[in-house]
Parts: C-alpha cells; sequence; structure tokens
C-alpha cells in the first residue's frame, strides 16, 4: 500500500504576502497552503508557547505563589519588553503568570515563571531547546524564552506549527489560549488586580469575523514582523495556522487581513472527505487457469480521509475483470488512485493475500475451446469436454468404417 502525502495545496490566486505561512488540518496532518515553511525566521514572541507548556508540565500547583525579583524584572524595559506590569515583591499565583504569559504576552511573567521552573534564564532555555528537540522542531534554536531579538533566536513556521499542535494537547494551555479575558489576583503594587484581554481576538472580531476561531498567540519585533499562531474549527475541520513576517509597515492591520484570507479560503474552498473506509468491497477479479473456479475480493486496507477542494475529486480503480494463473501472494493485480485536481493524492494497490496454482489441465481445455471459437475463457473451459467428446466418438466411428473399407479391399 502506498501512502504519498496528500498535501493539497491552495490555489495560487490566494495571495498571502506574510513571509513565512503554514497552514495545516490538524487532525489528519494535511498541509492546505505552506510558503517558506521551513526557511529560518525569528518567531518573536511565539516563543511564550515553549516557556508556557514547560511551566505547566513542571509546575503541578497553579496556585503556588512566585515573588517577582529584580532578577525577573532585569532588562526588560530597555528591551522594551510587553510586561504585564508585576513589580519587585509582587507575590504571583502561577495560574496568573500563565495567563499574563499568553494572553497579555508579559515578558515579566515569562520571567517569573523561567526562573521557578531551573533557577536561571539560561538553564531554562536549555530546557526549552531539549523539548524542541523531543517535539520534533529540528530547525528551532531558543536564545532567551521571552522571544525578544537575538541573532541565533530562530524557528520556523513549521516547527511553531508543531509547538502549537503539542501545547494545544494540554487542556490548561488550550483553555488560557482561548480566552477573551482575564482578572488576575490582587499583588502588593496592585490592589484589584491586572486585568488582560486578547486584543488579537478583540480587535480582529471588530475588523472581520474569523469562522470557528478558537484562540491564539501573538508576536511581534522589528526584526520578525507581525506574527499570530492560531487555531479554527469549521465545516469539521480543525486548521492550524502559522502566519509570520506579516509586512511591519503596514502594521497590524495586515496581519488581521493575512489570517482573515486563509481561512475563509480554507473554509469555503475545501471539505472533509472520507474516500474509502477499510473494509470496503473495491472489485472483484475472476482467475482464468486456477486449480478451482474462483473469484477474488479486494477490500480497502484502511480508511482514508483528507480535505478537496470542492469539485477537485478524481479516480482511477484499476482492479481487472480477469486474471490469469498462476500467480504468487503478494503479487500486485490492480489499484485504486484518488487525484485532487490531477495531483494524486492518494494510491492503495490490491496485492494477493494467497498463491494462485495452474491448473495446467483446465488451461489445455480452454484453449480448445478458444480454438473452437468460444472467446470467453470460463465458457471456453467449460465446452471444452464436450468438443473432447466428440473428437473421441468421431475417432472411435472412424474405427469400424476403416476396418469395412480395408476389409473389402483385400477380398477383393
Amino acid at each position: 500500500m502506498l501512502c504519498p502525502a496528500a498535501a493539497v495545496k491552495a490555489e495560487s490566486k490566494l495571495e498571502v504576502r506574510s513571509e513565512y505561512v503554514y497552514v495545516e488540518d490538524t487532525e489528519i496532518g494535511q498541509v492546505l497552503y505552506e510558503k517558506n515553511a521551513d526557511v529560518p525566521m525569528y518567531p518573536a514572541s511565539l516563543t511564550k508557547m515553549m516557556s508556557v507548556i514547560l511551566a505547566i508540565e513542571n509546575i503541578p500547583n497553579t496556585n503556588e505563589v512566585v515573588t517577582i525579583t529584580e532578577n525577573t524584572l532585569d532588562g526588560l524595559i530597555e528591551a522594551n519588553a510587553s510586561v504585564v506590569g508585576y513589580e519587585t515583591g509582587d507575590e504571583v499565583r502561577v495560574i496568573d503568570l500563565l495567563y499574563g504569559s499568553l494572553l497579555a504576552s508579559g515578558a515579566d511573567c515569562i520571567n517569573a515563571l523561567a526562573l521557578r521552573v531551573s533557577g536561571s534564564i539560561g538553564a531554562f532555555v536549555e530546557l526549552m531547546n531539549k523539548k524542541a528537540q523531543d517535539i520534533g522542531m529540528e530547525n528551532t534554536h531558543f536564545a532567551n524564552p521571552t522571544g525578544l531579538h537575538q541573532p541565533d533566536h530562530v524557528s520556523t513556521a513549521r516547527d511553531m506549527a508543531l509547538l502549537l499542535r503539542y501545547c494545544r494537547s494540554n487542556a490548561l494551555f488550550k483553555t488560557i489560549l482561548a480566552a477573551d479575558s482575564y482578572v488576575s489576583a490582587p499583588v502588593a503594587s496592585n490592589g484589584e488586580g491586572f486585568y488582560m484581554r486578547s486584543w488579537f481576538r478583540d480587535e480582529m472580531s471588530a475588523y472581520r469575523e474569523v469562522p470557528g476561531y478558537e484562540g491564539g498567540k501573538t508576536g511581534y519585533t522589528a526584526y520578525a514582523g507581525y506574527c499570530l499562531a492560531s487555531t479554527a474549527s469549521n465545516n469539521g475541520m480543525q486548521v492550524l495556522a502559522i502566519v509570520c513576517g506579516s509586512p511591519s509597515i503596514e502594521g497590524r492591520d495586515a496581519l488581521y487581513q493575512e489570517v482573515y484570507s486563509l481561512y475563509n479560503y480554507v473554509f469555503d474552498n475545501y471539505e472533509r472527505r472520507t474516500l474509502i473506509n477499510e473494509g470496503d468491497l473495491m472489485g472483484s477479479t475472476r482467475v482464468i487457469d486456477g486449480e478451482v473456479d474462483q473469484t477474488l475480493d479486494f477490500y480497502a486496507l484502511r480508511t482514508y480521509t483528507c480535505d478537496l477542494r470542492q469539485g477537485s475529486l478524481q479516480v482511477e480503480n484499476t482492479i481487472p475483470d480477469e486474471m490469469y494463473a498462476p500467480a504468487k501472494l503478494g503479487d500486485t493485480v490492480g489499484s485504486v488512485k484518488f487525484y485532487s485536481d490531477g495531483e494524486l493524492i492518494y494510491q492503495e494497490d490490491y496485492r494477493l493475500t494467497e498463491d494462485v496454482p495452474l491448473d495446467e489441465f483446465g488451461r489445455w481445455c480452454r484453449k480448445i475451446g478458444q480454438f473452437f471459437g468460444h472467446e470467453d475463457p470460463f465458457e471456453a473451459r467449460s465446452m471444452a469436454p464436450v468438443y473432447l467428446t466428440v473428437i473421441l466418438v468421431l475417432l472411435l466411428a472412424t474405427i469400424p468404417l476403416s476396418q469395412l473399407l480395408f476389409g473389402r479391399k483385400k477380398k477383393s
């Protein structure tokens, strides 16, 4: 059974100006669109997804209190990093730091979590890079937990998709990512707590609606441009989109337009289809010259589901009506091929599950029947005994006749 990658790419008419894009149906692993998906780029605050998932996995009690120290805030003001606003001495619950990291993209929250998990920023970065390798992010190197620009802090759109897919498998991460807003517990520097809101969801909803939008993580630096890692569900499809390097000169509006266009193109033009189900009868073939009369049935070996552009499917099922013995276990008899707009997306070969031995006498019977004009091989084989009987009778009949003829000659 052959299973080529079922990457049905969006049409060229979909114009995407962002430099690095990767769109995938995460349930079936099908790539729907990609642009420079494996080219190194700066991930900006998408980095914080890795920092948050490590904190969730390494701090079992989300009500644990972490103290904000000078080390936590060191360098953030100078780097013009986004922060929630915690100050030295604030005692903050882990759950508030998690929301502050994803919802408000707070570098102060990220550093607090990193120091709690590993004791130092450097040790936490080592943990980040190890985790990246563990989940298959082969083209990623983290240099800090916040995503602030460093020349060696790089990733790819495909790797960011791997990270987001991994993170969303965690229920708490998924809940935080999807939140519209959150209010933290009061701290010494703010007796009312900090109000956090997903500015992307808020502004995107006002700008235009993304169908089924579930949430995402934004990022921006002057080097990275505007970035978003997000997911949306619609029409039975679970779609993940990484859009990075959106032109910063045009501001956030360019990012909104790109995300809106990508999701709407996918949901307007693609539909989830199950092309075959495991066990489906795909066709049958009759065995010619076999030791027994038999018909072989061929069944689908697996269920295959994909997202198809509407009206793009073509099917080629090549099971012959007949096959000749002998044949061996594993021999290919035919195949089914599915095409989308002429591109092969899936192929399954039909192979024999047992030997098909030859009946030599049966083959000669078929040839005799065909000699007498029967084109159908099975009819020819079945008629052969009739013709053999007739021939035998004729031969036997010639014996008395020859004796009579030759006997008269001798008497004369």
